[in-house]
């Protein structure tokens, strides 16, 4: 049988503050079951919330570092005045 945990229990086996479990829920982060209108989840799916995240690796940069790509003029919704 599965040990249900309501948010205030999640957040304590997380070591997380409540509100912190209620923006994983908003945000979908972390699985989550109604019952009503009360919200209960498993450790199991506590767990797998908890995974730390892999980074992405980070792609070598060929332009200085602070400039931005240059765009059309056509991207601004406006033409560039003819010279």
């Amino acid at each position: 049988m599965t040990d249900w945990l309501n948010v205030t229990e999640a957040a304590t086996y997380l070591k997380v503050p409540p509100s912190y479990v209620r923006r994983l829920v908003l945000e979908r982060r972390v699985r989550f079951h109604k019952l009503g209108k009360y919200l209960r989840f498993t450790c199991e799916d506590l767990d797998a919330a908890a995974r730390p995240i892999e980074p992405i690796i980070s792609v070598s940069r060929t332009r200085r570092r602070g400039s931005l790509p240059s765009m059309p003029s056509s991207a601004f919704g406006r033409r560039r005045p003819a010279s």
